[in-house]
């Protein structure tokens, strides 16, 4: 599955990245974060989830911020930072009909993550990041795992690599805000329906 962070420095209107949205949900994207950054108010967040909801009733919507956020939003679940592993446990007990995503950077991460109650994790970066020039970190080994999504400068070739070798599930930024966005998430979904029905026990 294709997993969308969303950079909405690039789309700084709700209208905008509504649409931007929405055109690679259609293409075969399955799950998103929008990742406010301050740019839009509450009112305009939440009005975005709403529309984006409306039109891509399949799509998964998680938001970046605190569980309360996420609730007011309708959003189907909220995407914490790495340094939040901590909030895991207690984020689940108060709030257990939000679906959880967490950032790590580290197999001991996306463990203590699952093991709190996690329902997805991100594991970066696979690749230095593209919309992160200035990222140093080492960059990791792919792992396979359920509920683990590759992040880290994945492009269409890249992606298309990962999938080749049995990985399933990729996140990505920069690879759904290019001029062939759209022909690129067409082709690795239909990649990934073809790939995954040859393998008997994808992950």
């Amino acid at each position: 599955m294709l997993w969308m962070i969303t950079d909405i420095t690039r789309t700084p209107t709700v209208a905008a990245t509504v649409d931007s949205i929405v055109r690679v949900a259609a293409a075969g994207v399955g799950k998103v974060t929008i990742r406010n950054d301050g740019i839009f108010c509450e009112k305009e967040l939440c009005a975005a989830v709403v529309r984006i909801a409306a039109k891509c009733p399949r799509l998964r919507i998680f938001v970046a911020g605190t569980p309360a956020l996420a609730k007011r939003c309708g959003a189907y679940g909220i995407h914490l930072r790495s340094s939040e592993l901590s909030r895991i446990s207690a984020t689940r007990a108060a709030s257990p009909d939000l679906a959880i995503a967490v950032s790590t950077h580290a197999p001991a991460e996306f463990e203590r993550a699952f093991g709190s109650g996690a329902n997805y994790a991100f594991y970066a970066p696979v690749f230095p990041p593209y919309s992160k020039p200035d990222d140093t970190r080492p960059t990791v080994a792919p792992v396979k795992r359920n509920g683990l999504f590759l992040l880290g400068g994945i492009d269409r070739g890249r992606a298309e690599g990962l999938i080749r070798k049995g990985f399933y599930d990729l996140a990505a930024i920069s690879l759904f805000y290019g001029q062939t966005a759209i022909d690129d998430v067409q082709y690795l979904s239909r990649l990934l329906n073809e790939v995954a029905h040859e393998d008997p026990d994808p992950a």
